[in-house]
């Protein structure tokens, strides 16, 4: 299970390492798992903790409420349950309602009141740029005549480094599924003449138009403030490879639905 914190008590870090230990205590197999969440104590909520024993795990949930902290626990099981991401095609408004057409799958209605939660992420990575292999072989004949810098230097050109972003929205409704905007597959022709020149801006333009079409729902765009926990990578989602899953914000996506949707059913 991995043990999330949405508020921490009012304490000190190590009130908070000692509310751990207290709570894990009466289950000796979970000390290492303890032991290990101490470094993400001062990480800035919510965030996952870390990963513990299904019984250890609820008792520490019980225990940072019953401090007026809140906190909940969701296994990959839990996760991987909401479903493949659905990557939309095309997107058009049908009387206030979400007309969508599938990659993968038949057109579909997504009724506004039934988003519960809109997740924004603007991703980069760095990439390895190489020349392509028959321009390198065609030109190695001469590579071993060059004089040691000349030949050294022409290695580093062969190869170079450039960032590559995607812009992705995804929308969960209320029966778990899993929407996904991406920019890389996705050409904003709903926006008319507000469509912009970058994935991004346009990206931020569908987030607001999703905002104010579905008021009811929650808009979390912090996935930068975020850091993965241990294990995420293990989250297995069907067809994660076909859509090009990051799988940092697969999990991060998921995870924040669980999460309001665990605020939503235990108001404070």
């Amino acid at each position: 299970m991995f043990l999330s914190v949405i508020a921490w008590p009012d304490a000190t870090r190590r009130e908070k390492e000692a509310l751990l230990e207290e709570a894990g205590a009466a289950d000796p197999g979970a000390s290492r798992d303890i032991a290990s969440m101490r470094n993400r104590v001062a990480l800035q909520p919510p965030m996952v903790l870390g990963s513990i024993g299904r019984a250890p795990g609820l008792r520490l949930c019980d225990a940072i409420r019953a401090r007026d902290g809140d906190a909940f626990c969701c296994s990959l099981s839990d996760l991987e349950a909401l479903g493949p991401t659905l990557k939309i095609r095309d997107l058009e408004l049908v009387d206030g309602d979400l007309g969508v057409t599938l990659w993968r799958g038949p057109e579909t209605i997504i009724r506004r009141e039934s988003v519960r939660c809109l997740v924004r992420a603007h991703l980069s990575e760095s990439v390895v740029i190489r020349t392509p292999h028959n321009a390198r072989v065609s030109q190695l004949h001469f590579v071993g005549h060059m004089p040691p810098s000349v030949r050294d230097q022409f290695i580093r050109d062969a190869t170079s480094r450039r960032v590559r972003t995607s812009d992705k929205l995804d929308i969960h409704t209320d029966d778990g599924s899993v929407f996904q905007l991406d920019g890389d597959k996705f050409g904003y022709r709903v926006l008319g003449d507000m469509r912009g020149h970058s994935d991004k801006a346009n990206m931020d333009r569908m987030f607001e138009l999703l905002q104010h079409l579905a008021g009811q729902a929650i808009a979390d765009m912090y996935f930068p403030l975020w850091k993965p926990p241990p294990g995420f990578d293990q989250l297995r989602i069907p067809h994660a490879k076909l859509n090009r899953d990051e799988p940092d914000f697969a999990f991060h996506s998921r995870w924040v639905a669980r999460m309001y949707r665990h605020i939503l059913d235990h108001p404070a």
